[in-house]
Parts: structure tokens; C-alpha cells; sequence
């Protein structure tokens, strides 16, 4: 994989397995990514204030959510247990059932938009809500997309609010659909 390949990869991971508060603003790949930080940095600062824990240190390096599963283990005396399991996607461990039983809802308020002056942040509000039939053909596209040379990358034996599956093609958009980033 080539470096911003793997770049984009390591932050796709990153994203989805600490918790994803970005989503929320609809942004999407690497740039959209790297522009959520801060928000994201923000949202989480704001949900860990609301956890029943007397403190909680960001420590260098880690995200709030890493931070936070530190100090609610320690909270409940070590009783926590998270182990994920990151693969490579192929026809082996994916399948059109993959995604049955993923929940996909949010809430979008914002988009980036490709304008003459660059990538704009612009409001473009609108709901995602995914149905089993809609899963369906994520996967279907998905399955399509790996056979067809696309990395893929899952995150399995996690808590379900982090499981995830991605796929992404060298010069080609995180969404396929091209529905977060509007030309």
C-alpha cells in the first residue's frame, strides 16, 4: 500500500475505533478527518464530562476515548475487557451478510463541498438511517469493491459501538456514493 494509503488507512482505523464524534458533522477520508480532529477533540471532552467518573486525564498521544476507557476500567476495578481484532477484509472474513444487524444512523449538519476557492464546510443537513436492505447492498458494493483490488480493513471482537468495516481504492473517495463530498 502506498504511504497515503496507509496514512489514510491507519486514520480510518483510528476514527471509527475511538468512537467516530466526527461523524456527526458528515466528514469523510483523510482530509475530513484531519479537519474533524478538533471537533472531535471537543465532542469527546464534552461526553466524557457526562461518564460517572471523577476524572479523566487526556493523556499525551491518546484519544479522549482511550483516555476515558482507561479511567472507567479503573473506575469499575479492572473489570473491563477490550480487545480488537483489526484484518485485512477479503471474501474469507466478508461477506453480504456482514453488515446485518449494523446500525447506521446519524444525524448530518454539515458537508464538505468542493467550491472554485477549495473544500468548504457548509451546512447540508439531512438524516442516514441504514435498513437491512441498504446493509445489503453496502456490503454487496463492498464485496464488489475488494474483489476487485480495494483495501478493506475490519475491526472485529470489539464493543459493537466500535466494530466497523471500511474499504478504500487509491484515488478514490472513503464514500463510494459520494454522498459527503459533494462536487
Amino acid at each position: 500500500m502506498p504511504p497515503r494509503g496507509q496514512e489514510w488507512l491507519s486514520a480510518v482505523v483510528d476514527y471509527h475505533c475511538t468512537g467516530g464524534y466526527g461523524m456527526a458533522q458528515g466528514l469523510s477520508g483523510f482530509d475530513g478527518y484531519i479537519a474533524a480532529l478538533q471537533e472531535r477533540q471537543s465532542r469527546e471532552l464534552d461526553m466524557l464530562g457526562k461518564l460517572p467518573v471523577r476524572h479523566i486525564v487526556v493523556e499525551p498521544g491518546k484519544t479522549g476515548w482511550e483516555s476515558a476507557y482507561s479511567s472507567i476500567d479503573e473506575f469499575l476495578g479492572g473489570k473491563l475487557s477490550m480487545s480488537i481484532n483489526i484484518q485485512m477484509l477479503s471474501a474469507d472474513n466478508f461477506g453480504l451478510d456482514s453488515l446485518d444487524g449494523f446500525v447506521r444512523h446519524q444525524r448530518v449538519e454539515k458537508v464538505w463541498k468542493h467550491t472554485e476557492s477549495g473544500l468548504q464546510l457548509e451546512s447540508q443537513p439531512f438524516t442516514e438511517d441504514w435498513d437491512q436492505q441498504k446493509c445489503r447492498e453496502i456490503a454487496a458494493r463492498m464485496l464488489s469493491g475488494l474483489r476487485r483490488g480495494y483495501y478493506g480493513v475490519g475491526a472485529f471482537d470489539c464493543v459493537p459501538a466500535a466494530e466497523f468495516f471500511a474499504e478504500a481504492a487509491a484515488d478514490e473517495p472513503f464514500d463510494i456514493q459520494l454522498e459527503y463530498i459533494l462536487r
